[in-house]
């Protein structure tokens, strides 16, 4: 048992939250960190970098994502109030939705699928763009290392190949855009007017994650269009904690 839920979440240099995955309570994969703050659900954070998730997990029971992953073992994880581990983003938007329904993340409405499917349609293509800042710019030193050897032996080149002009893409943000003004069912920010949804927060942590790697990034994404920014900035409350 545990008095809070436990986030295991990668530190930056000054052990803040920056991951996407672990902001981004998605369905596939989900955000969970904003979901907590979201549904105002206490919790604690704790550090873990990325050679330590592995020997970690597999120390206390967890077994391995199936079907297999990017990894074997992954943050987002959770430790819940009866002891038990959630490992997936979706596994624990799921959980908290129904342990905590209210606020409520509208999965029913289906629509943060359609967000993630435009999120993945954009991020991929500039894997090249951001993953090496990262590493430079984000991590400690606790975690630089591992990466740069993990993501250069899956790319099968050095991460100086990797490296290309500062551009964010504009990959699946049209459908993002289309989505923030289809949906609406009365003024607002979000996707559905005035009221958030778990897409909404698919959008924001992608966006923090770019403004985590740098101004520059975070200025090139947002000004593809305003509503971009308008999003971002009304989850701004749920991003404020992030430790």
């Amino acid at each position: 048992m545990t008095e809070r839920i436990v986030l295991y979440d990668i530190p930056s240099k000054n052990h803040t939250s920056w991951s996407e995955n672990v902001w981004k309570a998605k369905p596939l994969p989900t955000q969970a960190r904003l979901v907590l703050n979201y549904k105002k659900i206490p919790y604690e954070t704790k550090w873990i970098e990325y050679p330590e998730i592995g020997p970690t997990f597999k120390a206390l029971g967890i077994p391995p994502n199936s079907p297999p992953k990017w990894s074997d073992w992954s943050v987002p994880t959770v430790q819940m109030l009866d002891g038990s581990y959630i490992m997936g983003s979706a596994a624990i938007a799921q959980k908290l939705e129904e342990l905590y329904p209210e606020p409520s993340l509208h999965l029913d409405a289906d629509i943060h699928e359609k967000v993630e499917s435009a999120h993945l349609q954009m991020m991929f293509p500039n894997m090249p763009y951001f993953m090496p800042k990262i590493r430079k710019r984000i991590l400690g030193e606790g975690s630089a290392a591992w990466f740069k050897a993990d993501r250069e032996k899956r790319s099968g080149m050095p991460e100086e190949q990797w490296e290309t002009d500062d551009r964010v893409g504009e990959e699946g943000l049209a459908e993002m855009v289309e989505l923030l003004t289809k949906y609406k069912r009365d003024e607002g920010p979000f996707i559905l007017g005035s009221e958030p949804s778990y897409g909404d927060f698919i959008i924001a942590a992608m966006i923090d994650m770019f403004r985590c790697i740098g101004e520059e990034a975070y200025e090139k994404l947002v000004g593809y269009d305003t509503s971009l920014r308008k999003v971002y900035e009304a989850c701004g409350a749920w991003l404020e904690k992030r430790n």
